[in-house]
């Protein structure tokens, strides 16, 4: 074998060992609150904010999301029984509270749910996520 060949070839598979580590790298270093709400909430809601049809609403480029952030971290720590009307559709089902969430969870989750399902996409500090944790004593 020639040595352009050996070369080449060493090279495509460098390229590939990177893809591949890069890939692993990517998948283990994820974000708090992507985290917690793989492990909390996408079974429900969907890994990508999809929602269950008209059992369990959307979160991802939904007009009530948009406009109703600041009850994100109340919904997730107590629930909701109200009925939402979310892009057109009333949702019924009630959503039991997370309560063995500690509220830098809470904030995680919110924080995530803002940046990869609103336009808007604010970020809650600590503080914020629990003066509005207060409110829903």
């Amino acid at each position: 074998m020639s040595t352009r060949r050996k070369t080449a070839i060493l090279a495509v598979l460098g390229i590939l060992g990177f893809c591949l580590l890069t890939k692993t790298l990517n998948t283990l270093v994820k974000s708090p609150g992507s985290t917690s709400y793989t492990y909390n909430c996408a079974k429900c809601h969907g890994k990508n904010g999809e929602g269950l049809g008209a059992l369990i609403p959307p979160l991802a480029d939904t007009d009530w999301l948009d406009t109703n952030m600041d009850q994100v971290p109340c919904i997730i720590r107590v629930g909701i029984s109200d009925s939402l009307h979310i892009n057109q559709v009333w949702y019924k089902e009630e959503m039991l509270g997370l309560d063995y969430l500690n509220d830098i969870q809470v904030a995680n989750i919110t924080n995530y749910v803002s940046k990869r399902f609103t336009a808007k996409q604010k970020y809650y500090s600590q503080m914020e996520i629990e003066a509005l944790l207060k409110k829903c004593e």
